[in-house]
């Protein structure tokens, strides 16, 4: 039986709690929400566990997953072996598209010769150019529309001496091309870099008028790794960008960073545009070299792939060759590709440039040196940076129109991850949800390569829970699936924050709240609408000791929710109903959270409207 607890005006008290309430059920607002042919809220299970058998088999404990995860959810499963357990349990997967292949780590690295970025609407704030002009002569000139970006680097022999015209790369991008992030293909990585310039004669000239080079520097040493010595004739037109390659080889044991020169005899006016450098797998990729080994993999995995998991957290310069999978795969009819995407400073180039279909966002606030203690240890300041992160990537979703999908930590790894408690995995879980995930993802389910996950296994190959985290988890997900059909819809999310600073937040229909135990509650605030404007919010308690579960007070604000006086505030997985009214304008309500613990609310009007054909009666 359902609770109905009531608060509000003292003189009603008496009364209204002797009221029985009698209505159909497509009129009260205390029974539970309709769900038929409403989308579930998607959780990802990361890596099931694996084990040998058979030789060399690999096989996957679905049924583990299924204890977990509910088996009542759109559950969906990274995988990257074999698809023979989840065809009984109807599994949706994740499979990693050939990881740590060539076809999914390739780089692509434009550096603009003038003091601007090579996308101009992309620009980084506090941008300066890649180049340092210091030891260089020229200029840059504005030069629509040949210029890619508009501008070029400019030299003439009337106002500058030969010299250097490009030289100096930056340290924030020097050092991009490796073999490539984690890549195993070999021991050498081979780049081509691509120079656009143009001169203002190509007559004949014996002395070269260009001198290219890509070099490595290492302490005092420079290596020149290739280089091209250009004469004007060299120019099939005058005033005509013309692209002049460098090849060269980098071994993954190099050490040091890469710059790339250019030397001007000074005999006639040169415009540099820009370097272009690109490893051979991203060449291979974008001449479609690659195609048909998607392909092959697309007709392979059939009905059972969700997405295709292609580069986790990708570096800036592998943003191209994500977007042409991106492209690619979409235009095959594939599952589609996604990353998980950390940082927020970089975010917007990354969702414009890859264009994925969802922003998938990682952060592990939970580290060895984060005290446990809420008050006195350090955890809530990791909790602050992980709301921030929560809320920038999430406007980030919203700006670019992409479900947002937020992967939890549920794991340890040595020396820097620790387990969370049982009350921190919870909280962490439901502070995603208070930012308006679309989807949460755990990482991660199995244990393995020293990463402790959700399951460890034993040496015959049972799986064990790791307690108490499976538990928290399991616990989340079943309120996920009463809840989550909410946050499918991408913009029922209207603002978070902070509890002591509530009637900021974007959204807010509180005007303060409180703790009976806390004067610092360390309360997390959500808001929330559904697709036919009622308001909905969540509470998270961020203390994550045992001892510390609280009675907060929530001050509703009746202005900001209609001028109605009378209200339910609607638990919407448990279903205690509270029935409350204005005092001075403010509408309290109050609850329970155990540490780490969060809830979501309705709030229905007392109106006429609403309780059509019910009859009031003493009990």
């Amino acid at each position: 039986m359902k609770k109905l607890m009531i608060f509000g005006l003292v003189g009603l008290v008496t009364l209204l709690y002797a009221l029985t309430i009698l209505a159909p059920a497509s009129n009260n607002p205390i029974l539970p929400e309709p769900t038929e042919g409403r989308e579930k809220m998607k959780v990802v299970c990361w890596d099931p566990p694996t084990y040998q058998v058979d030789g060399g088999s690999r096989w996957r404990n679905f049924r583990q997953i299924d204890s977990c995860f509910m088996n009542m959810m759109d559950v969906t499963t990274y995988t990257q072996a074999d698809f023979d357990s989840n065809q009984h349990y109807q599994f949706k997967l994740i499979e990693a598209l050939d990881w740590g292949s060539p076809i999914v780590v390739g780089q692509k690295s434009i550096y603009e010769a003038d003091n601007h970025y090579y996308r101009l609407d992309l620009t980084p704030s506090g941008f300066n150019g890649y180049f340092s002009h210091q030891n260089v002569v020229g200029r840059e000139k504005y030069d629509v529309p040949q210029a890619l970006n508009d501008w070029a680097w400019y030299a003439d022999p009337d106002s500058d001496n030969a010299g250097y015209i490009m030289r100096d790369l930056k340290g924030d991008y020097n050092y991009e091309q490796w073999d490539p992030h984690g890549c195993c293909s070999g021991p050498t990585t081979t780049f081509y870099a691509d120079f656009r310039i143009k001169i203002s004669n190509n007559s004949f000239q014996t002395n070269p008028l260009l001198a290219l080079k890509a070099i490595r520097i290492w302490k005092s040493n420079t290596y020149v790794l290739d280089s091209l010595s250009i004469r004007p004739q060299d120019f099939a037109n005058p005033n005509q960008y013309q692209t002049f390659t460098l090849t060269f080889t980098r071994a993954d044991i190099d050490s040091g960073y890469l710059d790339y020169t250019i030397w001007w005899n000074g005999s006639r006016a040169v415009w540099l545009d820009r370097v272009e450098i690109r490893d051979a797998y991203a060449d291979s990729l974008f001449r479609g070299l690659y195609n048909g080994r998607i392909q092959t993999l697309k007709q392979q995995r059939g009905a059972y792939l969700s997405r295709w998991y292609l580069v986790d957290e990708p570096e800036r310069d592998q943003f191209d060759a994500q977007s042409y999978l991106v492209a690619y795969l979409n235009s095959i009819q594939a599952p589609q590709g996604v990353q998980a995407y950390p940082l927020v400073d970089k975010m917007d180039e990354y969702l414009s440039v890859v264009n994925p279909e969802e922003l998938w966002f990682d952060y592990y606030p939970i580290r060895f040196w984060t005290d446990s203690a809420s008050t006195g240890g350090n955890l809530q300041i990791y909790l602050d940076s992980l709301t921030d992160l929560l809320h920038q990537s999430k406007h980030k979703a919203i700006s670019q129109r992409k479900p947002f999908i937020y992967i939890a930590q549920a794991y340890q790894e040595q020396p820097w991850i620790r387990y969370p408690t049982k009350f921190e995995q919870q909280v962490v879980a439901w502070l995603g949800l208070a930012y308006g995930a679309n989807g949460i993802a755990y990482f991660t389910y199995a244990t393995r390569d020293g990463i402790r996950g959700l399951v460890d296994s034993n040496s015959v190959g049972y799986f064990v829970p790791h307690e108490p985290n499976w538990s928290a988890v399991r616990g989340v997900n079943a309120i996920i699936d009463s809840i989550g059909w909410l946050f499918v819809d991408t913009s029922s999310w209207q603002g978070a924050g902070q509890g002591d600073t509530v009637n900021l937040i974007h959204g807010s229909f509180i005007s303060h709240l409180k703790s009976a135990e806390f004067t610092s509650p360390w309360i997390e605030v959500g808001f929330f609408k559904d697709t036919v404007d009622t308001n909905y919010f969540m509470l998270v308690n961020r203390r994550c000791l045992s001892t510390e579960a609280q009675n907060v007070t929530v001050y509703l604000d009746s202005a900001k929710i209609g001028n109605k006086k009378m209200w339910y505030v609607i638990d919407q997985y448990s279903r205690d109903t509270t029935f409350t009214g204005a005092i001075n304008g403010d509408i309290p309500f109050t609850t329970h959270l155990d540490p780490g613990e969060g809830k979501l609310f309705k709030l229905v009007s007392l109106s006429y409207s609403a309780f059509h054909g019910t009859a009031l009666t003493g009990a």
